[in-house]
């Protein structure tokens, strides 16, 4: 229990994780856009919004979670 905890304290496992899951969450997110965009009828535009829509929040996630990364990894 020791080395866990040693991990999440001084080796950021815990951020890591966290990291690894929002690039996770990215790519699976762009390879939905991806499907969605070859299957759809719609016109470009509201494809476009759609997939809009569904990426931009989880650009927003990945973008904060690297700025919460990287200040961590200033401080130490």
């Amino acid at each position: 229990m020791a080395w866990l905890n040693e991990q999440f304290k001084n080796h950021r496992l815990f951020r890591r994780g966290l990291l690894i899951f929002a690039c996770v969450l990215t790519w699976l997110t762009t390879h939905w856009s991806f499907e969605y965009a070859h299957a759809s009828s719609l016109g470009g535009v509201d494809i476009a919004a759609v997939i809009t829509a569904i990426q931009a929040p989880v650009t927003v996630l990945l973008g904060y979670m690297v700025k919460l990364y990287t200040g961590s990894a200033d401080k130490g």
